[in-house]
């Protein structure tokens, strides 16, 4: 018994030994993030890379949210961000994992940086006001809007990303302006707002021979009202209509039945109690003129300014009911009346000198253009030509018009002394178009042009019952033109009027 007891106590000794030799002392395991306490990233193109220090071979990395992407490549964590969309920060948990160790931070990223774009805005509002639209695109949705306009209303329509904009009536004749500023983050952009003053002065609906209707959708854009129309077409008559100017409260086209046109308006004045048409109100109305001549001085025919961005003559005048009224006289264009019209060239601009040209001169310069002496017209000092032009009528049939030219020369010297050019001018004029009963309509855009463009500048204007003479002068070549109506030698039914020319020298 004894000896059994001492090999049990031997053998749990030898045991003892030998497992002591045997185990080894275990690693602990490490991991460390060489990081902030928090990361911070940009709102777009946003990467950045964190060492890892671990004792582990196998360590991963996952983020709490899908718009941060993280791996781990030789011990270097990788975080890669996708673009901020939204208005604010964001923020994520990282967490590294090695040997049953877990290391958390956290990622923010920063707020979309504000884009800011605005919509088709009014340039201009008439004196009415309204409501008006913008689009506001920006990427953010909290903009403003502000004005420190009174006469404007701004509402935000965050929703639809819509700017709506009430404009109050303008009650005042001056021009008014206000700036509107739309913000978002730091971002600030600035639009105007105009808006005419009451309507005070107007214009006619300007165009030579217009079609009513085009006169009718005119006024009615500008909130005039028809009061009067003619009761047939055929005859001459009246389109009235009430305006909203305080000075022409009304104006009327006079409409020429026979022709089917409209080739002037009369805009009577209605002036305050107390103000007559002084010189200081002239001066007002022809600077509103200057302004719808696009800042271009008119030109002053005496009592008659013309227009010429509008191709208007506007007259002061007195109407039948002894009111001061303006009257606007449309300018035809010769394009467009009669193939009659060949306004191309008018003599003494280099053909001839009165003092200097001679017979012979002249002979020359008709005999190059068709010219043919009329022997029994001309005697002594008169020298008459007859020139014969064909045209082709709508019909095919032929036109033949003679131009006649008479040559005065002096008797002493031999040199011209001065002409008369009438019926159809050759090269330069000839019949006004069928129906026109007016000289006005001699004095077309092209031929004013070509008066100006040779030297001629406007003189006079004076009407008889049985004619209407304009004067022009040369002041270079001291030239006097006058031009008168003709009707001495009519073609067909002798409904056409033709006009006559006279240079004469300037005394």
């Amino acid at each position: 018994m004894k000896y059994k007891i001492l090999f049990i106590i031997a053998l749990a000794a030898f045991s003892f030994s030998s497992c002591n030799k045997s185990v080894e002392p275990e690693e602990i395991p490490e991991l460390i993030v060489k990081q902030e306490a928090e990361v911070v990233l940009s709102s777009t193109n946003a990467e950045t890379s964190i060492e890892i220090v671990t004792n582990q071979n196998n360590c991963i990395a996952i983020a709490q949210h899908d718009w941060l992407v993280v791996t781990v490549v030789d011990k270097v964590l990788n975080l890669k961000a996708y673009n901020n969309p939204e208005p604010k920060d964001r923020t994520t948990v990282v967490r590294v994992m090695a040997g049953g160790l877990i290391r958390s931070f956290s990622v923010r990223q920063s707020q979309a940086s504000a884009t800011l774009d605005l919509g088709f805005y009014p340039q201009r509002l008439d004196q009415w006001g309204g409501h008006v639209s913008i689009d506001i695109v920006s990427n953010l949705s909290d903009w403003e809007a502000r004005s420190d306009a009174g006469w404007i209303k701004l509402t935000p329509n965050h929703k639809d990303a819509v700017l709506d904009i009430e404009v109050s009536e303008n009650t005042d004749r001056a021009d008014r302006e206000a700036v509107v500023e739309v913000s978002v983050g730091e971002i600030t952009k600035t639009f105007k707002v105009s808006q005419d003053g009451i309507v005070y002065f107007i214009c006619p609906f300007v165009k030579f021979g217009m079609d009513p209707q085009d006169l009718m959708e005119f006024e009615k854009n500008r909130k005039s009202k028809l009061v009067e129309s003619p009761r047939y077409t055929f005859l001459d008559g009246v389109y009235r209509f009430r305006t909203i100017s305080p000075i022409f409260p009304e104006i009327l086209y006079n409409w020429i039945g026979r022709s089917s046109e409209i080739r002037e308006a009369v805009l009577p004045i209605v002036l305050p109690e107390g103000r007559q048409l002084d010189d200081a109100l002239k001066a007002e109305l022809l600077d509103f003129l200057q302004r719808q001549n696009g800042g271009e001085p008119l030109v002053n025919l005496g009592n008659v300014y013309f227009v010429d961005k509008l191709w208007t003559d506007i007259e002061f005048i007195r109407t039948k009911e002894g009111k001061d009224a303006l009257k606007f006289t449309f300018v035809p264009e010769q394009k467009k009346l009669s193939e009659h019209l060949v306004v191309k060239h008018l003599p003494f601009s280099s053909d001839f000198e009165i003092d200097k040209t001679t017979r012979e001169d002249v002979g020359v310069w008709m005999d190059s253009y068709g010219g043919v002496l009329d022997d029994m017209r001309s005697f002594g000092s008169v020298m008459h030509y007859v020139s014969t032009k064909k045209f082709k009528k709508k019909d095919n049939s032929e036109l033949i018009i003679n131009a006649h030219h008479r040559f005065i020369f002096s008797g002493i010297t031999k040199k011209l002394n001065y002409s008369e050019h009438y019926d159809a001018l050759f090269l330069s004029y000839g019949y006004l178009p069928e129906g026109a009963k007016s000289l006005e309509f001699f004095l077309t855009m092209e031929f004013r042009k070509l008066l100006a463009d040779n030297g001629y500048i406007f003189v006079s204007k004076s009407s008889s019952i049985s004619k209407t003479t304009f004067t022009y002068h040369n002041p270079t070549q001291k030239i006097k033109l006058t031009i008168n109506p003709y009707t001495g030698n009519r073609y067909e039914s002798g409904n056409n009027m033709a006009a006559m020319m006279k240079f004469d020298r300037i005394k």
